[in-house]
C-alpha cells in the first residue's frame, strides 16, 4: 500500500512540474552601469512565447513600473509604479487593454493623492482627490460617456 501511495504522489509531483508555465526573463535595455533599466518576462503558451510582464528600474535596482500583460500583448492585469523612494504610486488594472476597477495615485510621502474608479476604460462613479496631509480636497461626479 505504501508503495502505490509513493507512486501516486510521485506522479502528481511530475504532472504539476510539466504543467508549470517556464518563465524567461530578458534584459532589453541597461543603464551605463549594466544594471538592468527594462526587463521582460515571457512565457511559453503552446508552441509561442509570449511576453506576459514587463518591468522598469531607476538607475539601482528600485522598480518604477510593473505592466503585465495577455497571451496576445494587450494589456492585461495590475499595473503598479513606485517613486525611487520605495513608496507606491500608483497601482490599477487592465482588463484586455482598459482600464478597469479601482485605481489608486500616491503622494511621494505615501499618502492616498486620488482613487476612482474606471468601467471598460472610462472614469465613473466619484472621485476622491486628497493633499498630501490626507485632507480631502474635492471630489468630482463622473458620468458614464
Amino acid at each position: 500500500m505504501g508503495t502505490k501511495r509513493c507512486f501516486l504522489a510521485l506522479a502528481l509531483l511530475l504532472l504539476f512540474v510539466s504543467c508549470k508555465q517556464q518563465v524567461d526573463r530578458k534584459v532589453v535595455s541597461r543603464y551605463a552601469d549594466n544594471r538592468p533599466r527594462i526587463v521582460q518576462e515571457y512565457v511559453t503558451v503552446g508552441e509561442k512565447s509570449v511576453m506576459h510582464k514587463e518591468i522598469h528600474y531607476f538607475p539601482g535596482e528600485k522598480k518604477y513600473i510593473e505592466k503585465t500583460f495577455d497571451n496576445e500583448g494587450i494589456p492585461d492585469g495590475t499595473w503598479v509604479s513606485w517613486y525611487e523612494n520605495g513608496n507606491k504610486n500608483s497601482e490599477g488594472t487592465y482588463r484586455n487593454g482598459q482600464w478597469q476597477g479601482t485605481y489608486r495615485v500616491w503622494h511621494p510621502n505615501g499618502r492616498l493623492f486620488y482613487i476612482g474608479e474606471y468601467d471598460r476604460g472610462k472614469r465613473t462613479g466619484v472621485w476622491k482627490f486628497y493633499d498630501s496631509t490626507g485632507r480631502l480636497l474635492r471630489t468630482e461626479e463622473c458620468a458614464y460617456e
